[in-house]
């Protein structure tokens, strides 16, 4: 480093800046942000299927036997509302990312039409 910038470099940074990044809106920040989600083998974002059916299971231990209306914030691509859903509880998801929402309609439509968890409640 040059002494020179020293100055420069030891500034105290901006507490709070408001960014003006929107990877949930970027196309292709947005797809390999889905394709990390849908890894079956990838731990680091929605979780390996194994982690999600464990996490669901702790989930459903803290329930009384009663299904449930869950809201899942953050749903990416609806992983967790599916499995919720598949046990029989009515699932809401709610995600800033449009393509991973898409996804999340278009499976649960696909692989669920009549079910519980519908494209119409995941938003």
């Amino acid at each position: 480093m040059q002494i020179s910038r020293l100055s420069e470099t030891i500034k105290k940074p901006v507490l709070y800046k408001k960014g003006n990044a929107g990877m949930w809106e970027d196309d292709h920040i947005s797809r390999h942000l889905l394709e990390l989600h849908l890894d079956p083998d990838c731990d680091a974002a929605s979780r390996k299927r194994s982690t999600i059916e464990t996490t669901v299971q702790w989930i459903e231990t803290h329930l009384d036997n009663d299904k449930k209306s869950i809201l899942d914030l953050g749903c990416g691509p609806g992983l967790y509302c599916e499995l919720l859903a598949e046990h029989g509880h009515r699932v809401t998801g709610v995600d800033f990312s449009k393509r991973s929402l898409d996804y999340a309609r278009q499976n649960a439509t696909k692989k669920r039409p009549d079910d519980r968890l519908s494209s119409e409640e995941l938003s």
